[in-house]
Protein backbone atom coordinates (compact mmCIF):
# COMPACT_ATOMS: atom_id res chain seq x y z
CA UNK A 1 0.00 0.00 0.00
CA UNK A 2 0.88 3.02 -0.92
CA UNK A 3 1.32 6.26 2.07
CA UNK A 4 -0.73 9.21 0.52
CA UNK A 5 1.39 12.50 -0.11
CA UNK A 6 -0.75 14.02 2.54
CA UNK A 7 0.95 11.39 5.01
CA UNK A 8 4.21 11.70 3.07
CA UNK A 9 3.53 15.27 3.45
CA UNK A 10 3.45 15.65 7.25
CA UNK A 11 6.24 13.49 7.37
CA UNK A 12 8.19 15.63 6.01
CA UNK A 13 7.28 19.06 8.06
CA UNK A 14 7.75 16.41 11.67
CA UNK A 15 11.60 16.13 9.72
CA UNK A 16 12.03 19.93 9.17
CA UNK A 17 10.04 21.69 11.91
CA UNK A 18 12.25 23.69 14.00
CA UNK A 19 12.05 23.03 17.99
CA UNK A 20 12.77 25.31 20.38
CA UNK A 21 13.46 24.73 23.85
CA UNK A 22 10.04 25.98 25.82
CA UNK A 23 12.76 27.25 29.02
CA UNK A 24 12.39 31.10 29.20
CA UNK A 25 15.44 32.90 27.98
CA UNK A 26 17.03 29.39 26.26
CA UNK A 27 18.41 30.07 22.84
CA UNK A 28 19.10 26.06 21.93
CA UNK A 29 16.98 25.12 19.00
CA UNK A 30 17.22 22.33 16.60
CA UNK A 31 19.87 23.51 13.54
CA UNK A 32 19.62 22.26 9.87
CA UNK A 33 23.10 21.24 9.52
CA UNK A 34 26.58 21.53 11.84
CA UNK A 35 27.56 24.48 9.62
CA UNK A 36 24.80 26.75 11.15
CA UNK A 37 26.27 29.02 13.56
CA UNK A 38 25.88 28.15 17.26
CA UNK A 39 25.58 24.27 16.45
CA UNK A 40 24.68 22.50 19.24
CA UNK A 41 24.57 18.88 19.91
CA UNK A 42 21.65 18.81 22.67
CA UNK A 43 18.22 16.68 22.88
CA UNK A 44 14.95 17.76 23.02
CA UNK A 45 12.86 16.16 25.43
CA UNK A 46 8.84 16.47 25.32
CA UNK A 47 7.10 17.95 28.69
CA UNK A 48 5.99 14.29 30.43
CA UNK A 49 2.27 13.61 29.95
CA UNK A 50 -0.12 12.38 32.18
CA UNK A 51 -0.04 8.12 32.09
CA UNK A 52 -3.91 6.81 32.49
CA UNK A 53 -4.87 3.73 31.82
CA UNK A 54 -2.93 2.14 34.06
CA UNK A 55 -2.61 1.76 37.95
CA UNK A 56 -3.53 4.34 40.38
CA UNK A 57 -0.04 5.27 41.50
CA UNK A 58 1.34 5.89 38.01
CA UNK A 59 -0.89 7.96 36.84
CA UNK A 60 -0.44 10.06 40.35
CA UNK A 61 3.33 9.88 39.79
CA UNK A 62 2.96 11.00 36.12
CA UNK A 63 0.66 13.62 37.14
CA UNK A 64 3.13 14.96 39.67
CA UNK A 65 5.98 15.14 37.34
CA UNK A 66 4.08 16.92 34.61
CA UNK A 67 3.23 19.38 37.02
CA UNK A 68 6.59 19.47 38.54
CA UNK A 69 8.36 20.13 35.15
CA UNK A 70 5.57 23.51 34.65
CA UNK A 71 6.58 25.14 37.82
CA UNK A 72 10.04 24.96 36.97
CA UNK A 73 9.24 26.14 33.65
CA UNK A 74 7.53 28.85 34.86
CA UNK A 75 5.97 30.10 31.75
CA UNK A 76 2.44 32.17 32.38
CA UNK A 77 2.06 31.17 28.26
CA UNK A 78 2.32 28.07 28.38
CA UNK A 79 -1.34 25.96 28.31
CA UNK A 80 -1.06 23.56 30.54
CA UNK A 81 -2.99 20.71 28.02
CA UNK A 82 -0.82 20.94 25.71
CA UNK A 83 1.63 18.30 24.72
CA UNK A 84 4.50 19.88 22.11
CA UNK A 85 6.44 21.59 24.27
CA UNK A 86 10.24 20.60 25.08
CA UNK A 87 13.21 21.31 27.08
CA UNK A 88 16.79 20.88 26.32
CA UNK A 89 19.57 18.92 27.72
CA UNK A 90 21.28 21.89 28.99
CA UNK A 91 18.57 22.22 31.73
CA UNK A 92 19.42 18.66 33.41
CA UNK A 93 21.85 17.93 35.44
CA UNK A 94 23.31 14.53 33.38
CA UNK A 95 21.91 16.41 30.41
CA UNK A 96 18.58 13.89 30.13
CA UNK A 97 15.91 13.45 32.31
CA UNK A 98 15.50 10.63 34.65
CA UNK A 99 13.12 7.61 34.03
CA UNK A 100 9.41 8.64 34.55
CA UNK A 101 9.01 6.88 38.08
CA UNK A 102 11.86 7.90 39.28
CA UNK A 103 10.84 10.38 41.79
CA UNK A 104 14.20 10.61 43.76
CA UNK A 105 16.67 10.86 41.16
CA UNK A 106 17.71 14.56 40.67
CA UNK A 107 17.28 14.98 37.25
CA UNK A 108 13.19 14.57 37.13
CA UNK A 109 12.50 17.88 36.39
CA UNK A 110 14.76 20.51 34.74
CA UNK A 111 16.85 22.10 37.41
CA UNK A 112 19.74 24.17 35.56
CA UNK A 113 19.61 27.41 33.89
CA UNK A 114 15.54 28.03 34.07
CA UNK A 115 15.90 31.28 32.64
CA UNK A 116 15.08 33.05 35.77
CA UNK A 117 17.11 34.54 39.01
CA UNK A 118 16.82 32.19 42.21
CA UNK A 119 13.97 33.37 44.31
CA UNK A 120 15.84 31.84 47.43
CA UNK A 121 18.33 34.42 47.99
CA UNK A 122 16.83 37.77 49.95
CA UNK A 123 16.46 41.15 47.57
CA UNK A 124 19.01 43.68 47.52
CA UNK A 125 17.96 47.22 49.49
CA UNK A 126 17.13 50.20 47.84
CA UNK A 127 20.46 51.45 49.40
CA UNK A 128 23.02 48.82 48.42
CA UNK A 129 22.36 49.17 44.61
CA UNK A 130 23.71 52.93 45.23
CA UNK A 131 27.58 53.07 44.78
CA UNK A 132 29.67 52.93 48.37
CA UNK A 133 30.59 56.76 47.93
CA UNK A 134 26.87 57.61 47.61
CA UNK A 135 26.12 55.06 50.11
CA UNK A 136 28.30 56.57 52.81
CA UNK A 137 26.76 60.28 51.85
CA UNK A 138 23.27 59.17 52.05
CA UNK A 139 24.00 56.85 55.18
CA UNK A 140 25.66 60.07 57.23
CA UNK A 141 22.61 61.98 55.85
CA UNK A 142 19.89 59.97 57.31
CA UNK A 143 21.05 60.10 60.61
CA UNK A 144 22.47 63.75 61.29
CA UNK A 145 20.08 66.13 63.09
CA UNK A 146 18.37 68.89 61.03
CA UNK A 147 19.50 71.84 62.51
CA UNK A 148 20.22 75.23 60.83
CA UNK A 149 23.63 76.64 61.59
CA UNK A 150 23.28 79.53 64.22
CA UNK A 151 22.10 83.22 62.91
CA UNK A 152 21.11 81.80 59.61
CA UNK A 153 17.85 81.79 59.96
Amino acid sequence: MCPSRRTLLRVELRQSAMVNCAVYDCSNRTRNSPNDENFKRVGFYIVPKVISGQCAKTTELSSKRRALWLSRIRREDLNESATHYRVCGAHFITGRPAYSMDEANLDCAPSLNLGYKSTTHAKRSASNSLPLKRRRCCHHEEFSPLVAPRGRL
